[in-house]
């Protein structure tokens, strides 16, 4: 955690008294050290004027895993969910192939769901950003310890 501590020292010109680190280093302890300094690496590069909060880092850590879709693929999961559910309402005498549920992430299905099928674009943007907001919220407020299919990436009785 050191070299994502440091670089949130060096990398913003406001003070980083001792106290404000320790606060830092408690709330990211649970992140793995790659996947911190990933994360911490990736807001220094988009700047801003003012050094990202352990709350921010956190969203960011997650957001790199790729545990939530994108706006895009949040989209294309409610254009196959809209088409299933055309085709479902189809006779299935008059269906040529069998019809398969697409998979969407479980997350999408939901804002789906609370706005219904065929619902205008914007409908549904809006809801899954309010859907993805309170994923964000579960997930961040999770320990953010790896995966178990990632395994562990800190050495044992080491640190981070």
């Amino acid at each position: 955690m050191a070299d994502a501590l440091t670089l949130l020292a060096t990398a913003w010109s406001q003070p980083f008294p001792r106290e404000q680190v320790a606060v830092y280093a408690e709330f990211l302890a649970d992140i793995p050290r790659v996947e911190l300094d990933r994360a911490v690496a990736q807001l220094v590069a988009t700047g801003g004027e003012f050094r990202p909060s352990a709350g921010e880092i956190r969203r960011k850590v997650v957001e790199l895993r790729g545990e939530i879709p994108s706006d895009e693929e949040a989209m294309a999961g409610c254009e196959a969910l809209d088409a299933f559910e055309r085709e479902r309402s189809i006779p299935m005498g008059a269906r040529v192939e069998p019809l398969v549920k697409p998979g969407v992430h479980p997350s999408v299905v939901a804002a789906w769901e609370s706005v219904g099928a065929d619902a205008l674009p914007a409908v549904f943007v809006r809801a899954w950003r309010e859907e993805r907001e309170r994923l964000m919220v579960r997930l961040t407020g999770a320990s953010l310890k790896p995966p178990p299919e990632l395994g562990s990436t800190t050495e044992i009785g080491g640190g981070r």
